[in-house]
């Protein structure tokens, strides 16, 4: 019998809770509860929440980021870390070499330009661009540092500002090197298949 023929059996004679842990490994030294969604109609694993925008239960939720249109979770966390940093570097980046530009305007003293207001007004372009991309940066720079302070934690944005991983500590906290090298390094987990409701199964 296959895996999803394993938890289709499970979830028709009303053991969902069994079908979950087929998938679900947890360490021995832990306390954790599995909750029920009545929206997807079972049992989330632990670090798992359900997104109202997309309808879903994303397991190690941290957000919904409408910039990227979709959950940002244990599969894609990665991908959204390095378009965050990579984002912070650009706008970093745009500004150095808008106020490079405008340096070397001044000395090259061409057109009759011999100091930094003639320069803004000969290009105003880099100007615009610094002012821009400063304003930027103090979004995407300070979001890069706060998920840099979660991953060193290995928590989420959901469970910093609700307290999931309260008491005696964080559980999932494997120290500041081995947490990055799980974000950087880790295989991605494989997708949980989809545990169909039992009418739904009879239906089919």
């Amino acid at each position: 019998m296959s895996e999803r023929e394993s938890v289709r059996a499970c979830v028709e004679r009303g053991e969902r809770f069994h079908a979950l842990l087929i998938h679900l490994s947890i360490h021995p030294s832990l306390s954790l509860f599995a909750q029920w969604c009545a929206t997807c109609s079972h049992y989330r694993p632990p670090r798992t929440s359900h997104c109202a925008v997309c309808d879903n239960c994303v397991r190690r939720f941290d957000h919904h980021c409408p910039w990227v249109g979709q959950c940002v979770g244990e599969r894609n966390y990665r991908s959204f870390l390095v378009f965050v940093f990579s984002t912070a570097a650009l706008t970093l980046l745009v500004q150095v070499l808008s106020w490079v530009r405008l340096a070397g305007l001044v000395r090259a003293k061409k057109a009759g330009i011999t100091d930094l207001g003639d320069a803004i007004a000969a290009e105003p372009a880099p100007l615009v661009l610094a002012v821009y991309c400063a304003f930027a940066f103090c979004f995407v720079g300070g979001l890069s540092g706060f998920h840099s302070y979660l991953a060193s934690r290995a928590t989420t944005t959901y469970e910093h500002f609700r307290s999931r991983a309260s008491g005696g500590g964080n559980p999932f906290d494997l120290g500041c090197a081995r947490n990055w090298a799980a974000v950087c390094c880790a295989s991605l987990p494989p997708r949980l298949p989809e545990v169909v409701p039992a009418a739904d199964a009879a239906a089919e």
